[in-house]
Formats: C-alpha cells, structure tokens, sequence
C-alpha cells in the first residue's frame, strides 16, 4: 500500500541517532570494562532478537522501537539518574502547557514559523508533491511549527551531511488560519508516528506531574503552499492534506496492473514508475511499515520488486563481523609498523600473508558486501561537499597526530578554536581555580606554611568536591553529555559534572574577568553562610604591607641589602613598592629571626607556582586553538619545569643578589645550592608571588611575554616538550613485532650509586631486548633515566626510524610556519606591531638592560 507523496521523508535503517583516590579508580575502570563486556553482549543479543521479529519487513532492513537502539536500550542509566538531564529529554524549569482549544486555531497563543534548510542541496526534489483543491496547485514546501513560546531569539541548528554545512533555521509568518488543533495532531500523528516510526521524540513536557494534562511543544505539519497574485502565499489546510493522504493510499500495483506489467512497453512501464518513484510504500502491522520507494524492478521476479537505497546499519555491516574486524586490524598493525622501519624479507612475507587473509574472508562474505556496496549507493545522485570537512581538527589519537599537531607554532593573536567540546575550556578552568584556591589559602592563614597550605588546596580542588559544587549549581540539568551503553554509570556522570564545573568558570573568566570568578566561586563555596562568604571575600594585607601599607622603599637609604636590590630592579625594568617583597623572595630556608623579611620565600613558592601556572595557561588556550587539552598540558609542563625556570634565574643573574641576601641575613644554606634546579625554580617562583602580591596580574603577563612566551618557539623546534623516556618508549613501540600482544619496552636498571648520602649520584642504565643502549648519571634516579634515555636516542639514532617521521613534520611545519610569517610581514603596515611579532629570546640579549626594555614595553602594549 502507498500514497503518492514525494515528502523527502523516509523510515531508512537506524536508530536516533577520577576521582583522585585509587579505590575509586579502580572501580570506574571496572566499571568501564563491565560495560564495555555487556555493550558486546548487548549488541549480540539485539541484533539476534531484531532478526527474529516475524513481521519484518525484509531481512536486509532495520526498524525503529520505543527507547530501543541497534545495540540495545537507548538508555541503561539508573532510576535516580533518568529523572533529570537533556539526554533524558529532561528540561530544567520546563512547565507543563495548559492544552489547547482541540476544535480552535488558538492563534492568539500559537507562534508560527517555517522551518528553513540552506542550502537545498540533496533534498529538493525535482517532482514534489502536488495537492490540486479548488482548481489550485498546491506544491509541497517543507513543515512548519507552532510554538507555544517565541522562537525569535533561538539560533540556526548546523548539520554536516556529506561534508556539507547546512544550517536549519526558523522563519516567523503570519499566524495559520481555517485550521483546528485536532487536525494537526491527527495529522502529525499519521505521518510522523505511524508512517515515519519517530518513536523517540518527546512532545510532551516530562517535568510536570503526570496527572495534570498537557499540551505537546509543538505542533508540526507539512506545508503545501501556491503562489498568489501578490507575490503572498497560501497554505492549503490540514484537513484537505489528511483527504488527500486518505483518497490516495491505495494497492501500488492493482490486478489489472500486474496481470499486464511484463507485457507492458519500456517507455509505458517507466512512465508509471517515473509516477511512484520517491513515493513512501506503506505495509502496516510490518516492521518497517514504511519506506521510500526508489525503483520497481519487473525484471527478474513474477512480481515487481520494490528496490530501497539506503544506508546500511552498520551493526549488520561486515565491519562488525568478528573474523574480519580482528583480520583487518591485525593487516593494519603489521601495515603502519612496517611504515616506521625498512622492512624484511620476513616483516614482507608476514604482510602478505595477513592481506590474503583478509582477501580470503572478503570473498567468504562477497554476497553480503556486495548488498553493502549496492545499499549504500542512493537512486538521486549525491553532491557532496568540501573534502575538508573531514579534517578539522577533531582527532587527538595517535603518536602520527600527536607530533602533527605539537608542530604547530603559536598564533600571533588570538584564535577561535574549532574544538567544539569543553576540554580546552575545561583545561583553562582547572588552572583558574587552582590559582583562586591558592590565593586565598595564601591570605586566609598566613600562619600555614607551603606543605599544610599544598594540602588544603588539594582537598578543594579535587574532582569529587567540584562535583558537588556542580551539583549545587544544578549542572546535570544543562551538560550536553553522551549518553552510551559505557557512559550511563554514575560515575562517569560524576567525571563529567567535575569537568564541567572547571569549564564553566573558565568560560566565565573569558567573558567577565578573573574578579568575576572570584566572586561567584564564593556564592557557590557559602551561598548560605554569609560570615563564611565575608572572610573569603575580605583577605587581609600581606604581613610586609601592613607596616607600610602605601610603600616601603624609604628604608633603602637605610639598609645596604634593599639599596643592592635596586640594582637588580633597574636590570629588569620593575620597581617593587614595598621592595622588602623581592628580599623575601631571595630569602632561602633556614632563615634566622629578622624584622626586614619576617620569614622566608617558603609560603611564596606555594602562590607563585600556582600564579605562573594559570598565566602560562591562559596564553596557550589562547594561541594555540589546534592544541586539545593534553597537547596544551604537555606544553605547559615544559614551560613552567624546573630547567625552564633555572635557566631564566641564571639569565636573569639571580644567584647574585640570593648570594647577598644569604650573606647578609647569615642564612646557612647547603652549598649545593647553586647546582640544584629545584632551588633555583623554587627562587623564581617566589620572585613571580613577589612580583603578583606587590603589582598584580598584568606585571606576570608583561614579565612572561619578556621571559617565557618567546621560548615555545624553541621548544616546538626541539620536541622539548617530548621529554626523553617518552621518546624512546614511543621509538621501541614503533619497533614492536605486530604478533607479540606484550611488546618489549626499555628498561632502566641501577648500576652504581656514587657518593655520601647527602650527596649521591645514580648510574642508571637503559636495556631494550636485553641490549645495554647507554647509561646515564644523576642527582636522582629519576635524572639519570632521563640522561640515559637521551644518551640512546643520540647514540642509536639510526635504530629508531621514528625520529626521521619526527624530524619531516617539523620541518614541514617550520617551512609553513615561516611562509605565513614572510606573508604577514610583508602585508603588515604598521612597524611596532611587527616588531612585537618578532621572536624574543633571552638566550640572545647581552645585557640585562635590554630584559628591562622588552619587559617596559610589553606592559605598555597591554596597557
């Protein structure tokens, strides 16, 4: 049975589409490996049940079910969790709608709008639809929607189909008029649910209570529209729209048709077929009961036969056969090893043997493929759109992405990323509040030092406690969250909620600023105790403020070790207000009582490793917009360690004046100080709380784009972000046997520990497949792995052909990096904003007086 409607509608094949301690680690991991077993099960069983309905439409086609997926239930999530969550359908704040006038328009309530698809490509047909009534044509347009609230202010839906953006809008018109409610939900009801199977659209709301009725969201229904005299339009009615359906269903092939059909011309047969091409077949009571008819086939049967192009759910694809998933990825791990080595005789033998194997099980299923093949191609030719679609920069997998996309150099100003989900966000926001954190802990008990105030921050920045707090704010009500058979548990539910919660202040910080952070963070900590509230907000004065509250540089005519520090100001282009600050900060544990510094730079390490972190941060998310979450964390390690910060300590010539302040307050430190990089980054980082307590935030962004910023550039160049082990294991990876499930990793082993107990120094060395590679020496066995495994990749370079992948995309990227450049410049008019382009390095400044100029003239063009 069919009616003759060309509506491009059809019933295709498919379904609508850490926490920080280690016990409850454990359990989501077996969480995830519980659901990833029972998903398997689950799409097993399905896919057997779903072959088993006896009213099946055809063997080859799929249907629809209530809350059912290909695999499974859409939803396994427990009771409590389906009460609340977009992904249940579960809208927050959403009332129940008073029911409307059934035999009235309502059109005092009701707000018309058409629904608009740009660009038409792929779904205009060149026959639609045509109701004749009254002597008039009436063409079919596409729907339209009556809402019970405005819909002005909501934004255009973008859909990629066949690597094309289409976006679907909402045009307002005038309210419809010879209409009833009744009618359009009878026939919304017919062609919607019981022709086109959408089961699964909620159009009712759910968070109201049952027992009150309610009217549905919506009301769709199809537009079939002619063209008046005045250039308006005229929309036929809903009741002619369900006569019409209802006179046209009728047999697609009546007797007197079939008995003559094979007798029946070429050009008479195409004709008729030309008729119902692209009409919707309906068998009721079957499974489908409906699809699109694309071709009728009198060839090859005593009865013609209705041919269907559609896309083959991929659950009953080859793809998803057991014999050949586990043939074809073990070809393409033998495949992509071979790419990173010359390849053997034998390592040659092996990949033919894996690719005739693969050949053997396609022709096992030449049948099935060849349905595959046909099924997927469609009866109206295809256009497709940029190929480029397919490559934006979604993917983060893989050692091959991983340096492509940590090639990448920084972007000059700021750059809208196209990584559409919240984990760069997400990584912004974690250094936020990890800094708002700090900062208060620092001020609220000055009387904690570095190691009670490290462990207070950790409690509050925990990801079970900032789960809580996304509870307070109703998070789980808004977050747009997969819902998937290994994502439905409550504890992933939870790791989204935490994750959310850092994006949502770093997206408030991007908007507002960091005092508007600060300020709702306090809300959410104490919304209901308001002395708790009043004590976050109101910090007290740094304890060398409160003496001198305006300024402090009186007492340098009168204390020789400030008058020394000036000498570093003038090298560095900053003068402190209360300069006892930068003392403070060069005052190194054990420190005897003295009322010029109180105490030591302890409690500022603690605020300025957090205070560097964010700023370091902050400028990644900003220009770098390719980088995902773990590739900005990997480049913010290297630019805030401990050899980072050594190196601009000795660029800086701070060793000098920590040398002064030591001999001048008789501060007994170990003489090893100076060849300690942990020390010598302790000591920078209580410079930069130094620096933020006394000037604020602006005076670390203009220091870092002075000293740090300009060295990504170089560790982009060197893979310094890529520290060594890392490297190697990658390159012993790369040399793995594609048969061997455990392949050999290197290996570090102590050899000799030299020297007294407070002063000792470890041989390690590195063994891959029983081969000493090289030895390496350090302070700690952590630094002798890491010289070890430098050393090998030196002396073994030509064993690891991974390197030479390394080394062809950064040069591929330098050489793109450097045409931008030459582009830019030469397109550029204005000179200062080339020269703050250049790239900077402290590495190549003669005197420190040339640090004070880069560093006075950052602050000025941020200010």
């Amino acid at each position: 049975m069919f009616f003759s409607s060309n509506l491009d509608a059809s019933s295709e094949s498919g379904e609508e589409d850490e926490d920080e301690e280690e016990e409850e680690e454990g359990e989501e991991e077996g969480e995830a490996t519980a659901a990833s077993l029972a998903s398997d099960n689950l799409l097993t069983l399905e896919i057997e049940r779903k072959q088993q309905v006896s009213d099946r439409l055809h063997p080859e086609l799929w249907f629809n079910e209530y809350k059912q997926g290909n695999d499974g239930p859409v939803c396994r999530c427990s009771n409590d969790d389906r009460k609340f969550g977009i992904r249940h359908q579960m809208f927050y704040g959403e009332k129940s709608i008073s029911p409307c006038d059934k035999w009235n328009n309502n059109a005092g309530r009701l707000f018309h709008y058409r629904i608009t698809l740009t660009p038409e490509t792929n779904f205009v047909l060149k026959e639609p639809t045509v109701i004749t009534y009254d002597d008039h044509d009436y063409i079919f347009e596409g729907f339209s929607v009556l809402s019970h609230v405005s819909l002005a202010n909501v934004n255009d839906c973008i859909v990629v189909y066949h690597n094309i953006d289409y976006a679907i809008g909402l045009e307002e018109e005038t309210p419809l008029e010879h209409y009833t409610i009744e009618e359009l939900d009878l026939l919304q009801q017919y062609l919607l649910i019981d022709v086109c199977e959408l089961y699964d659209i909620q159009w009712q709301p759910l968070n109201n209570n049952n027992n009150i009725s309610t009217c549905t969201c919506y009301h769709f229904f199809p537009r079939f529209a002619r063209i008046l005299p005045d250039n308006g339009k005229e929309l036929l009615h809903p009741a002619e729209q369900i006569q019409y359906f209802l006179k046209h269903l009728k047999p697609l092939m009546p007797n007197d048709l079939y008995l003559r059909c094979k007798s029946m011309s070429v050009d008479a047969w195409d004709k008729y077929v030309s008729k119902v091409q692209g009409s919707i077949v309906w068998f009721p009571k079957h499974r489908p009961a409906a699809i699109r008819l694309d071709q009728l086939d009198r060839e090859n049967s005593s009865y013609p036969v209705i041919v269907h192009f559609g896309i083959r759910p991929a659950v009953l694809s080859i793809q998803y056969n057991q014999e050949y998933r586990q043939a074809y990825k073990s070809y393409l791990k033998v495949f992509f090893l071979l790419k990173n080595r010359t390849p053997t005789d034998e390592d040659k033998a092996n990949l033919r043997d894996k690719e005739q194997r693969l050949k053997q099980i396609v022709a096992k299923h030449a049948e099935q493929l060849k349905r595959e093949i046909v099924a997927n191609c469609r009866i109206r030719n295809t256009v497709y759109g940029d190929r480029k679609q397919l490559f934006r920069p979604i993917t983060k997998r893989g050692v091959s992405t991983l340096f492509k996309i940590m090639a990448k150099k920084a972007k000059t100003c700021e750059h809208i990323s196209e990584i559409t989900n919240y984990e760069r966000l997400e990584f912004l926001g974690d250094a936020l509040l990890e800094l708002l954190v700090s900062i208060h802990l620092f001020f609220l008990f000055p009387q904690f030092d570095e190691g009670r105030l490290s462990t207070f921050r950790v409690g509050l920045i925990q990801n079970h406690f900032f789960t809580s707090l996304a509870r307070n704010l109703c998070l789980q009500h808004f977050i747009i969250y997969n819902h998937g058979p290994d994502l439905c548990s409550h504890s992933a539910l939870n790791h989204a909620l935490a994750n959310s919660f850092e994006a949502l202040m770093g997206a408030i910080y991007l908007d507002g600023g960091l005092a508007i952070v600060d300020k709702i963070l306090s809300k959410i900590l104490f919304y209901q105790d308001k002395q708790l509230t009043d004590i976050w907000n109101n910090l007290q004065a740094y304890p060398l403020k409160i003496q001198y509250p305006n300024s402090d540089r009186h007492l340098i005519e009168q204390v020789p070790l400030l008058k020394q520090l000036t000498k570093f100001e003038q090298d560095i282009g900053v003068e402190f207000q209360h300069i006892r600050m930068l003392a403070q900060a060069f005052c190194t544990r054990p420190i005897p009582q003295n009322d010029l510094t109180i105490e030591d730079n302890e409690r500022l390490e603690f605020l300025g490793d957090t205070v560097l972190n964010f700023v370091v941060s902050d400028y990644l998310y900003r220009h770098f917009p390719e980088h995902h979450e773990g590739h900005l964390s990997l480049l913010r390690s290297c630019t805030v360690s401990n050899p980072t910060q050594a190196v601009i300590y000795d660029e800086l010539g701070m060793q000098v004046y920590v040398d002064y302040v030591r001999e001048q307050l008789r501060i007994t430190t170990p003489k090893l100080f100076e060849k300690s990089l942990k020390a010598k980054a302790d000591v920078f980082e209580a410079f930069i709380a130094a620096l933020f307590i006394d000037q604020g935030l602006e005076s670390i962004y203009a220091f870092c784009r002075a000293t740090i910023f300009p060295r990504l550039q170089d560790f982009i160049s060197t893979q310094h972000w890529n520290d060594p082990k890392s490297n190697l294991q990658h390159c012993c990876l790369a040399l793995r046997d594609p048969n061997d499930r455990n392949p050999p990793l290197p290996e570090y082993r102590v050899l000799k520990s030299i020297g007294s107990s407070n002063n000792v120094q470890y041989k390690v060395g590195v063994f891959f497949r029983k081969q000493r590679l090289s030895v390496g020496i350090g302070r700690s066995i952590h630094d002798a792995e890491m010289t070890a495994a430098k050393n090998a990749l030196e002396q073994h370079a030509q064993m690891f052909p991974l390197l030479n992948y390394q080394k062809s995309v950064l040069a591929s990227s330098n050489h793109h990096h450097h045409h931008n450049s030459k582009r830019r410049i030469a397109t550029t008019v204005n000179k200062n904003e080339n020269n703050r382009q250049q790239p900077f390095s402290l590495r190549n400044v003669k005197t420190r007086g040339d640090v004070s100029s880069m560093i006075i003239t950052s602050a000025k063009v941020t200010s």
